[in-house]
C-alpha cells in the first residue's frame, strides 16, 4: 500500500510519500496530517465538498482523516454530514461520469473554454453541474480571491448574489469551505444519514436557486448490483420555471428499467 500525508505548513501544502509492503488494500492511501493552526481547514479539503470521506474510497483512492481536538472534530462532522446529505447529488453526477463521461470535480476551463481567465485556475473547481468550490490553501488566510465565471451564482452558505465573470475578495471563516451554487441549480439531498447502505429516504429536498428555467436528473438505481449497466436505473427529471413573479416546480415520473421506491418532495428555495 502507497500512503500519500499531506502535511500543511507555513510553506502551504507539502507532500510527504512512504510505502508499506503490507498491502492490507489493493489501493493509495491518502492521509491527511496537519501542523500548526490550520489543522481545521485541512480537515475541510479532506472531507468536504467532493467524493471524500473518512476512510472513503476515492476514484481508487483510499482517504483517511484525523480530527484532533473539539473545534477540528465539529467542522470534520459538519462536512461529513454533508457529504452524506447529498448523496442523491454525489450518485447523480457520479452517472454523469459514466455516461457520457463528464468528470464530476473538474476544471473551471473545461466548461468555460472561451473564457481566458480560467485557462490557470488551478485552485478552484467545479463539482458537478450546480456548485464551484474554492478551497483555502494559505495558512491563516481569512479571505481569498475567487473568480466566478459567466453567470450569476450564489453564495451556498448565505445565499449572497453575485455576478460572474469577476474576481471577489470573499471573507473565509475557518468552518465556511467557499461554495457557490450556480444560479438556476438544483440540488436534490436526503434526510440525515450515517452509511450510505441505509434504506432509501422516502423524502428528497430539492434545494433550488431559482433562474429563468433550468432543469436537473436525478439517477437512481439498486445502489448495490451493477444491473445498472442491463439498463436497470431511472431518471427523474425536475424543472425549474421562475419569471420573478412565481416559480413553477415540475417533477416528472421517473424514466427507466428501475422501480425508484414512492417517495415525496421537499423544496427549499432561494431567492435574492
Amino acid at each position: 500500500m502507497l500512503i500519500i500525508a499531506f502535511v500543511v505548513d507555513e510553506e502551504g501544502v507539502g507532500a510527504v510519500l512512504a510505502a508499506g509492503e503490507d498491502a492490507v488494500v489493493p489501493d493509495v492511501c491518502v492521509v491527511a496530517l496537519v501542523v500548526a493552526e490550520d489543522r481545521e481547514r485541512a480537515y475541510v479539503l479532506a472531507c468536504g465538498v467532493g467524493e471524500a470521506q473518512v476512510e472513503a474510497c476515492v476514484g481508487g483512492v483510499r482517504v483517511v482523516a484525523f480530527p484532533v481536538g473539539k473545534q477540528a472534530e465539529r467542522i470534520f462532522k459538519k462536512y461529513d454530514r454533508m457529504r452524506y446529505r447529498m448523496l442523491p447529488y454525489i450518485y447523480s453526477e457520479a452517472w454523469k461520469m459514466h455516461n457520457p463521461g463528464t468528470p464530476m470535480m473538474r476544471a473551471l476551463v473545461l466548461e468555460y473554454q472561451n473564457d481566458i481567465n480560467t485557462y490557470d485556475i488551478d485552485d478552484q473547481y467545479l463539482f458537478g453541474d450546480n456548485l464551484l468550490v474554492a478551497p483555502v490553501t494559505t495558512k491563516g488566510a481569512q479571505t481569498r480571491t475567487i473568480y466566478l465565471p459567466e453567470g450569476t451564482w450564489y453564495d451556498y452558505w448565505s445565499g449572497e448574489r453575485y455576478e460572474g465573470k469577476r474576481d471577489y475578495n470573499i471573507v473565509t471563516p475557518l468552518e465556511e469551505l467557499p461554495i457557490f451554487v450556480k444560479a438556476g441549480g438544483i440540488i436534490p439531498q436526503r434526510n440525515r444519514i450515517e452509511q450510505v447502505g441505509e434504506q432509501p429516504s422516502d423524502t428528497l429536498t430539492l434545494e433550488i436557486f431559482p433562474h429563468g428555467t433550468s432543469s436537473y436528473e436525478i439517477y437512481d438505481d439498486d445502489g448495490e448490483s451493477r444491473d445498472y449497466e442491463n439498463g436497470e436505473y431511472a431518471i427523474t427529471t425536475v424543472t425549474a420555471s421562475d419569471n420573478n413573479e412565481q416559480t413553477d416546480i415540475e417533477i416528472q415520473s421517473p424514466e427507466g428499467e428501475y422501480e425508484v421506491p414512492e417517495r415525496s418532495y421537499k423544496l427549499l428555495m432561494h431567492y435574492q
